[in-house]
């Protein structure tokens, strides 16, 4: 008889142990709804977010992925993130526009990442206050260019909300996830920091 033996760290090891038994609480419970594939036309509208950069826009997501209903279409209200996984033309775009840079790193495995997904960036208080001040872009950690990203920034807790100005340096952090009021207090807070220091 063989022994297998899987080296991870104990946190690590807890984290996805936790994250497991939620899911299958949750979808035994019948509160974790299946996606749908199907999607209105209305879903598919693209929304311009630089200048004249068709390449970055806001726009309904590849439903294939369970993380991916952030992502607004111009029906919705809340935090509009650009369709882009590399930072530097986020930067331009940024520039451009005289905004600061939101980032929300996240994992697909992340269900604090989720809960902010569907109670912190949905509100239209939250898009009101982001899509104003901020383009905001979420990264996938998981995928090679958000790795990348994720270690430039020394991330390795998710979610991890970074805010940057538009040269790409960090203005604040926060590690682990938020709730609305909080979220919102911190991200105006960034932005009237920034404003004083002009």
């Amino acid at each position: 008889m063989r022994h297998f033996t899987i080296s991870c760290g104990i946190g690590s090891c807890l984290r996805f142990a936790v994250s497991v038994i939620i899911l299958l609480f949750l979808s035994g419970c019948g509160l974790l709804m299946p996606i749908s594939d199907s999607s209105s036309a209305d879903e598919n509208n693209i929304t311009e977010v630089g200048p004249t950069d068709s390449s970055f826009s806001t726009v309904e997501p590849d439903r294939s992925t369970p993380h991916s209903e952030i992502f607004h279409s111009s029906e919705k209200e809340g935090v509009a993130f650009v369709d882009s996984d590399r930072l530097q033309p986020v930067l331009t775009i940024a520039k451009a526009n005289e905004k600061l840079i939101f980032l929300d790193f996240y994992t697909n495995w992340c269900l604090p990442c989720k809960v902010m997904d569907e109670q912190v960036f949905d509100d239209p208080g939250a898009g009101a206050l982001m899509n104003r001040h901020f383009i905001s872009m979420k990264i996938n950690a998981e995928t090679a260019n958000g790795g990348n990203l994720a270690f430039l920034y020394g991330v390795s807790q998710f979610p991890t909300l970074i805010f940057l100005d538009a040269e790409g340096k960090e203005l604040a952090r926060k590690e682990g996830s938020l709730g609305l009021t909080n979220f919102l207090d911190f991200a105006d807070s960034v932005y009237q920091q920034q404003r004083k220091s002009k």
